[in-house]
């Protein structure tokens, strides 16, 4: 399980996952040792699953960001999970529920024919019943959730 005090820390590293431990103990109001030792027990009990950086997309020449909605019978999903997950364009896929759409894809890409072809491949790759492409403009928010000290006091476990 976890306490308030863990949330405080992991509120610290949603800011800023490369946090000092010394920066997160003045906050946090706990020694250096015990942070290291906490942050170690919530890695180990996979709260934290790992420490990533988000990405500036267009410095990196990928302007073309797209959310895909697909539907796809049960027997075409795994060939559908296996397409996406092996593709450099996938930043993110996941399962819906609901009778409109089995999954949702953000892709990047450095252009549209990339984004049309990668759409046209995975048709070739499975049977996909439907699917609905929109364009991500631009976060308004991303990764927000506990990144504040007073939310991480707000959730009872």
């Amino acid at each position: 399980m976890f306490d308030k005090k863990d949330l405080e820390i992991v509120s610290c590293l949603r800011q800023n996952s490369r946090q000092s431990l010394k920066d997160i103990s003045k906050v946090v109001g706990l020694p250096i040792s015990t942070i290291y030792d906490r942050l170690k027990k919530l890695e180990d009990n996979k709260l934290i699953l790992k420490y990533t950086v988000l990405l500036n997309f267009k410095q990196m020449a990928y302007p073309i960001r797209s959310a895909i909605f697909f539907k796809v019978t049960n027997g075409e999903r795994k060939k559908l999970e296996d397409a996406v997950f092996g593709s450099m364009f996938t930043n993110k896929m996941v399962k819906l529920t609901g009778d409109e759409y089995t999954y949702f894809f953000e892709g990047i890409f450095p252009n549209m024919d990339k984004m049309c072809g990668f759409v046209d491949y995975l048709q070739t790759v499975c049977k996909i019943d439907s699917h609905k492409v929109y364009y991500i403009v631009d976060d308004i928010k991303n990764e927000g959730f506990l990144q504040n000290k007073e939310d991480a006091s707000a959730i009872n476990n």
